[in-house]
């Protein structure tokens, strides 16, 4: 592994155990299914999150306020919810 996918590793898992959206399986799972871009699993799962929590019930609003908060978890739900 080259020190910039060890450096995106890092930074994946260090983003996962702050905002704890899924078990470790699914991170590895869903950054399986992007075939190793972290950052679309990471954007994947945030997606998700906000869908699977009810925040927004549709994945073109729950992607439309990430984008737009620069794919911040909370800041999108905080706009979502108000």
């Amino acid at each position: 592994m080259c020190p910039s996918d060890i450096a995106a590793t890092i930074m994946f898992e260090r983003e996962m155990c702050l905002i704890m959206l899924y078990s470790r399986s699914r991170c590895d799972w869903m950054v399986s299914k992007f075939n190793g871009n972290i950052m679309e699993a990471l954007r994947e799962l945030k997606l998700e999150y906000l869908m699977d929590t009810g925040i927004v019930g549709d994945k073109t609003r729950a992607r439309r306020a990430l984008e737009e908060k620069n794919w911040s978890l909370n800041a999108a739900a905080e706009a979502l919810l108000s």
